[in-house]
């Protein structure tokens, strides 16, 4: 549920994407492979559910809603970030393109390598990685405007 937290930026949607996605898991079971990466598999479903949800609703799927409702960051996470830098970490993941914010989630807050992260988005590697490179210099460029002059802003 935390990738589609991170995704859809809210808890009641990510309730609602997780049991898509066991629902989807469990009507296609029969189509996973012995010796396939289920965890591979298992991501890209969860990303092509968060997909279809924010095509669905016709919004950014990181919204100005979720950071109003200020959700709590999971535990490891709340540590490292107050409860405000928190909110205007989701403003700024709302602002990258869609693949670019995937790809940024799925390798730096799910911790998947590159290659991983390419399997499950089925894209190459090298493009994995210019979408990664980019989304973080757009988030850290959005980090220190929307934190004012690098207080707090990202490394």
């Amino acid at each position: 549920m935390g990738l589609a937290w991170r995704m859809l930026g809210s808890r009641e949607d990510a309730r609602d994407a997780a049991q898509e996605v066991y629902l989807r898991v469990f009507r296609h079971l029969g189509r996973f492979r012995a010796g396939q990466d289920f965890r591979g598999w298992l991501y890209r479903i969860t990303v092509n559910v968060c997909r279809d949800a924010a095509r669905r609703r016709r919004r950014a799927p990181v919204s100005d809603a979720a950071v109003a409702e200020r959700g709590e960051p999971p535990e490891a996470e709340e540590a490292l970030l107050g409860a405000e830098r928190w909110s205007r970490l989701l403003e700024a993941l709302a602002s990258l393109p869609p693949k670019e914010r995937a790809a940024l989630v799925l390798r730096d807050l799910e911790g998947l390598t590159s290659e991983q992260v390419a399997r499950v988005l089925r894209s190459r590697p090298g493009t994995v990685r210019g979408q990664i490179a980019s989304a973080r210099m757009k988030m850290r460029s959005l980090c220190v405007d929307l934190l004012g002059n690098g207080e707090g802003g990202l490394p």
